[in-house]
């Protein structure tokens, strides 16, 4: 099968970026033939995966997103495609990968709703309307419960027409062994004791994800003895001034975006996602794969998830202090949540989200190739 998948902007360390590459490659795998249908690129991993750049150019980024959705439109007229997943909100893809978090939740919850007026957010609103629109002749892929169970307060979507995705397993950050001499080198470079604690901060925007909170943090008693590593694409100038005022600029390092990850994370002693949205938190689930205690907020979509695997869940008006001490004990408890991590790991390893995509899709297609055949 030619399976176009419609993602506007790619860069390498974005969440929603990295699950419709996943996606490509699984399909590559088994047999099938991916094409990325982007506008945007700032890569040189994807040489190997057929792509269809489109033109989406705009003054703003709704013309760009609008733009966008109608190029897509004639692409898949044209381009000989079987059918489509709709990584980007694409409304009249018959697959949508629902990767982000609800906005009209979001503008009721914040008490926002007069920004709906906004022509930003108004075409957000209407977007997300579309996507749900005629939901019977479209098939939705949900990455949790949680997520789920929002988006169905203010939409209706028929049960036969979700499909609710395992946690994306990522098999680089399994059995990753944990490098003395990558650590020794890693904190030698950075002037940092090799006594101190690790926490983990990994994001691609800093303030959505609540980077502020975790640097307070290490004002606290209980982390005293524990440095802050940042990574992630995202401007950290401010955040940099922001520690510096506190006295912390010897204790919060920025190392940008990470290719080594699944090593550092195996070297760290928490990870800390004091998130203000987050539809899911595929950082979540990989650093529970890597067997490193997790102390993150109630929105993040894969909470469950880190409940069940021993890590800590705290509710959303949460502040610095109680972040501070929850990973304060979870670096105490380490042996003990290892255990607990350890049998989650063994419970999730063989699940695949990219293989329940395909096979939904595998069979979907067929049965209507079917049903064409005997009329």
């Amino acid at each position: 099968m030619r399976i176009g998948i419609l993602l506007r902007k790619y860069f390498d360390f974005g969440g929603l970026q990295r699950d419709a590459v996943r996606f490509a490659e699984h399909l590559m795998k088994n047999d099938h033939e991916p094409v990325l249908v982007t506008s945007q690129t700032h890569t040189d991993r994807l040489q190997n995966l057929e792509m269809i750049h489109i033109a989406s150019r705009g003054w703003t980024n709704i013309q760009k997103e609008r733009n966008f959705i109608q190029a897509c439109e004639t692409v898949l007229e044209s381009a000989d495609l079987d059918t489509c997943v709709a990584f980007s909100r694409v409304p009249h893809a018959p697959y949508q990968f629902v990767g982000d978090f609800c906005y009209k939740e979001y503008l009721q919850t914040t008490k926002r709703q007069k920004m709906s007026w906004l022509p930003r957010y108004r075409f957000m609103l209407l977007r997300e309307s579309q996507m749900f629109l005629n939901p019977e002749r479209k098939h939705y892929f949900f990455l949790n419960e949680h997520q789920l169970k929002t988006y169905r307060s203010f939409y209706r979507i028929p049960e036969a027409s979700v499909t609710l995705l395992p946690p994306w397993g990522n098999q680089t950050f399994l059995n990753q062994p944990v490098e003395t001499s990558y650590k020794t080198e890693l904190l030698q470079n950075l002037g940092i004791s090799f006594e101190v604690k690790i926490l983990l901060f990994v994001a691609s925007n800093f303030h959505l994800k609540g980077l502020e909170c975790a640097i307070r943090s290490l004002e606290c008693n209980e982390l005293s003895n524990a440095v802050l590593l940042v990574c992630g694409d995202d401007n950290h100038r401010g955040f940099a001034k922001f520690a510096a005022k506190r006295g912390l600029q010897n204790r919060v390092f920025f190392l940008g975006p990470r290719k080594d990850l699944p090593r550092l994370m195996r070297i760290s002693d928490c990870l800390i996602h004091p998130a203000r949205r987050e539809a899911a938190g595929m950082i979540l689930i990989e650093a529970l794969f890597s067997e490193l205690p997790v102390v993150c907020s109630e929105i993040c979509g894969y909470a469950a998830e880190v409940q069940k695997a021993g890590g800590t869940v705290l509710p959303t008006d949460a502040i610095n202090s109680d972040y501070a001490r929850s990973a304060a004990v979870s670096i105490r408890r380490s042996s003990e949540i290892e255990k607990t991590m350890s049998q989650w790991v063994k419970q999730n390893q063989s699940q695949s989200a990219s293989s329940t995509m395909q096979r939904l899709i595998e069979g979907r297609f067929h049965n209507s190739t079917q049903s064409v055949g005997k009329a």
